[in-house]
């Protein structure tokens, strides 16, 4: 299966896959053929497919994803003391709350509501 039937038939599939991250940085950085190579190893490896890919495409993306490394929950815990201190202000990205668009997404909403209710009753509103 896929998340997006609608853009595949047939018994193709697409998959999307990240190479490199905080524990093997360096992969990222192999040429083109040498990702692809291994990506389809490991993907005839965990989902069994089998036979070269019809299409594939290398795209970097460095430091594009954030690694909650150690110490990250005593910094988010530093920011949320900030913002009860400063009403209105409120700090959102996918280095807090999850790093998908949607996460991202939905806490910027939630920052906007929250700002503008602090700012409604820092006006009187």
């Amino acid at each position: 299966g896929t998340l997006f039937p609608e853009l595949v038939s047939g018994d193709l599939a697409l998959t999307a896959n990240f190479v490199g991250g905080a524990r093997t940085p360096e992969r990222a950085s192999l040429p083109d053929d040498e990702i692809l190579a291994m990506v389809q190893e490991e993907l005839e490896a965990l989902l069994g497919t089998r036979g070269a890919p019809t299409l594939s495409r290398v795209t970097r993306w460095p430091e594009a994803i954030p690694q909650y490394v150690h110490g990250h929950g005593v910094r988010l815990a530093a920011v949320e003391r900030l913002e009860e201190r400063a009403p209105g202000l409120r700090l959102v990205g996918n280095w807090r709350g999850g790093v998908s668009l949607g996460a991202a997404w939905s806490g910027g909403v939630a920052a906007g509501r929250a700002a503008a209710s602090a700012m409604g009753a820092l006006v009187g509103d």
